[in-house]
Formats: C-alpha cells, structure tokens, sequence
C-alpha cells in the first residue's frame, strides 16, 4: 500500500469502528438519519489553519453512500479542495472523508502538510450540518468544527 495513503486508511477503518454499543438493543433503520445530500456552505475552524469558510456538495451514491466536492478558503491564505464522502454507519449516523487534491507527500519538514479531514459526530437537519473536523495531516490528528447550512 502507498505509504501517504496509510494514515487516510486508518482513520476510515478507526471511524467505521466508532459504533457505539455492539449490540443495539432496537432495530436500527436508515429512515431515522437526514441525509446529508445537497448543497451547502459556512464555517469550519481548525487549530493550523484556523477560521475560515467551507462548500460541500454531496449527491446520493444509492446505498446511503455520498459522493461530491469540497473547498475550504482560511483567514490565513490557506485554501483547500478535493473529493468528499459520506456513508451511513448506523447507530451512530454519517461519516464523511474529505480528501485534498493534490495529495502531499509526508516526507522531510511537511509534518503539517493536510491530507484531508475526517467529519465525525455528524448532525444533520433539513436546513443544518454541523461536526467535528479531525484534521488528518502527516504528523497526526488535530480537531475543530464544521458547521454548514444548506444553500
């Protein structure tokens, strides 16, 4: 496997695993998650970049899996861009991956470089998306907050 897209790998593996309780104690039914599908725009705030403004837009893939595009401008000139993800992970809800193209090489002195963002504790209504943003890049993990409204 390439060694850049190990850590990414981790943390889709490390989130499918973040499910809660092993054994539900109802049924669980997807009719009982909004979607997060559509278009959508507002904040996201992270520790190395700080505030900024971020656009996702995500179709529905069938399956409850989503598919789309994301682009996040920062306060301090940073801006970054790519695929986005989402798929339902019952009891917990949707987990989404935002990845950042083009992708960095985790080598020499690019220990901040971003590979992407990992959208867990996912909340979404008809009119809101917020979540908390674990910022994937080459030295590890750092967290911060999304929240979106739909356009």
């Amino acid at each position: 496997m390439n060694r850049r897209f190990a850590p990414v790998v981790a943390v889709i593996v490390s989130v499918a695993g973040c499910g809660g309780n092993d054994t539900p104690t109802s049924p669980t039914t997807t009719s009982s998650f909004v979607s997060p599908a559509g278009s959508w725009s507002g904040s996201i705030s992270d520790p190395i970049s700080g505030d900024g403004t971020a656009q996702l837009s995500l179709t529905d893939q069938g399956q409850n899996r989503l598919s789309g595009t994301w682009s996040a401008t920062f306060r301090n000139g940073d801006s970054f861009s790519g695929p986005a993800f989402a798929e339902l992970t019952p009891p917990t809800g949707y987990g989404m991956m935002l990845y950042v193209l083009p992708q960095s090489e985790c080598t020499g002195s690019s220990g901040s470089a971003l590979l992407g963002f990992t959208l867990i504790e996912v909340a979404v209504t008809s009119s809101r998306l917020t979540a908390v943003s674990g910022r994937l890049s080459c030295n590890g993990f750092s967290f911060g907050t999304v929240n979106l409204s739909k356009r």
